[in-house]
């Protein structure tokens, strides 16, 4: 391997005012990062001297719409996107000094009135867009390429001068940008990271786990400018995921993606430990002459207000473990355990991150669960639990008694175990984790009808209190499984293969009513945040 590329999100968040959404920098408050440039310099330079020491080399930095001036722009964006140049030519040499490679993300495809305007829908125009930028972004700045998102776009909540949506519908529209562009990165020597990961939106959704269609796109396309990058499992970053079969792909450059800020893991503030997974996949694919290298992602992803910034201000000790042990591991320099052994200086650590995980593990993922998939998506393993969303309603009861048939095997007392073993290790916040373990606890239980809504309103109360604005709960005074069960009977399906429904019925022609209808029957069998986080509902059913 010879690229260990990881996220150049922080240095720009204001740890002040941090955003909600962490999958892009937050670009949309566009005033605040113009008069911020010495600020955002001087965290930038401090980050990048970390990472190097570190054996990263390489980093990912948004955004290509606001690096390159169009004339098709109004004269204020200009003059705003002229002094974005100014600040991202100095970063980008801070980058070189320090041997660090710059990689450039973008989503396909980014809009505003202007470029609406000129490309009306456009392929055509639109790959005419990014090549004028594209060739802008090679002949202008210190780059060593660009990283492109086609499965997903700007959420609902993004501002600001330019916002993205999904372009990409299918497999032969892929394959055409990819003809038409790569010569471009050929003629200039770049390389192009091309993201898998996919929402699940449209007929190209299911490239990231079905390899009919991730063959219809690649299948023929050789160049040395291509990487192809493929998160670790078939979904997001969640737990104890197999490997992505498609690590096995012949004959193309490939990057695996890692989050080592776990966006489903408390962004930083609980100690999940990624090393004994990420040991497993090092050791699956150390002898794969195809993967070219790691892409680690330290602060990117999910929705939530948090003030710990990686490797700067307030910077998560749990964050920085996994990010180091990420590199450790890849470069096969140190074991999993050796990682935690060498960072805290304290062996006993490994047995709290151990007991950790498996007590966490129970509580919020079930055993032996089976896997899912509801059309061009596989179902995450954890849904009652998303960023900071706690959901207990008929849906997610459902899910549990007719889809997973699981119930916790743990006590309490094992949790006030595990919080006497954090004190005798000095865990930092060692009550907060504990107090965490017990809510998400309760929550589980009352899933499992264990103890009544009255009871768990109760400790949802006293944890709020205690931790205000920590978790958003979103529970239900009833649970009524009937309706919902049979929504997910009809929904759910536990093969890779599709079924006659999933194409005649669960298509945006007659799913997208079915849906609302039952949201109407009830509108509590979807968490709060839906509508107003991550991208619209109605796209996710395309």
């Amino acid at each position: 391997m010879k690229l260990y590329l990881i996220d150049a999100l922080g240095p720009f968040v204001d740890e002040k005012n941090p955003p909600h959404n962490w999958s892009t920098t937050p670009l949309y408050d566009e005033e605040g990062i113009i008069h911020h440039h010495e600020r955002i310099i001087a965290r930038f330079e401090r980050f990048i001297e970390r990472i190097s020491a570190l054996g990263y080399n390489a980093i990912s930095i948004d955004d290509l719409p606001h690096l390159v001036t169009l004339d098709i722009y109004p004269e204020a964006l200009q003059e705003k996107l002229c002094e974005y140049k100014k600040l991202y030519t100095e970063l980008f040499a801070l980058a070189t000094r320090h041997n660090i490679k710059v990689f450039v993300n973008f989503d396909v495809m980014y809009f505003n009135q202007e470029i609406e305007r000129y490309t009306k829908g456009s392929h055509k125009k639109i790959i005419h867009i990014i090549e004028r930028s594209l060739t802008h972004l090679f002949e202008e700045y210190a780059v060593a390429g660009i990283i492109t998102r086609v499965g997903e776009c700007d959420g609902i909540d993004r501002e600001g001068a330019f916002k993205s949506r999904l372009t990409i519908k299918n497999a032969k529209q892929a394959r055409m940008y990819l003809k038409k562009l790569l010569p471009l990165f050929e003629k200039h020597d770049k390389t192009w990271i091309f993201r898998t990961w996919s929402v699940g939106a449209y007929r190209i959704g299911d490239m990231i786990w079905n390899r009919k269609t991730f063959t219809e796109v690649f299948k023929g396309i050789k160049s040395n400018s291509l990487v192809i990058s493929i998160k670790y499992g078939e979904t997001d970053f969640f737990r104890n995921l197999e490997l992505n079969p498609l690590f096995e792909t012949h004959g193309y450059h490939l990057i695996i993606e890692l989050q080592t800020r776990r966006e489903y893991d408390g962004f930083g503030e609980l100690p999940f430990y990624t090393g004994w997974d990420y040991e497993k996949y090092y050791q699956a694919l150390k002898n794969n002459p195809h993967l070219v290298g790691i892409f680690v992602w330290c602060m990117t992803g999910g929705w939530r207000k948090s003030n710990r910034v990686t490797f700067l201000e307030n910077s998560s000790p749990w964050v920085e473990l996994n990010t180091i042990s990420t590199l450790e591991i890849f470069k096969g320099r140190k074991t999993a355990e050796q990682c935690i052994v060498d960072f805290f200086g304290n062996e006993k650590m490994i047995e709290y991150l151990k007991q950790y995980n498996a007590v966490s593990k129970e509580i919020m993922y079930q055993d032996n669960e089976p896997v899912l998939y509801f059309r061009k998506l596989r179902v995450p393993p954890l849904l009652w639990i998303f960023w900071d969303n706690i959901t207990i309603n008929s849906f997610i009861k459902s899910y549990f008694s007719v889809i997973i048939n699981d119930t916790v095997d743990l006590s309490e007392q094992d949790i006030r175990e595990l919080h006497l073993l954090g004190q005798s290790c000095d865990v930092p916040r060692n009550t907060f984790i504990t107090d965490t373990l017990f809510i998400l606890y309760f929550c589980r239980k009352a899933l499992e009808s264990k103890i009544t809504l009255e009871e768990l309103h109760k400790k949802v109360a006293e944890y709020d209190k205690k931790y205000p604005g920590f978790f958003k709960f979103s529970i239900s005074k009833t649970l009524d499984t009937k309706r919902a069960a049979l929504m997910l009977r009809t929904l759910i399906r536990r093969d890779k293969k599709y079924r006659f429904i999933d194409s005649a019925l669960l298509n945006r022609f007659y799913l997208f009513p079915i849906v609302r209808l039952l949201l109407a029957i009830n509108k509590k069998y979807l968490p709060g945040f839906v509508g107003t986080q991550a991208m619209p509902f109605k796209t996710l059913l395309k």
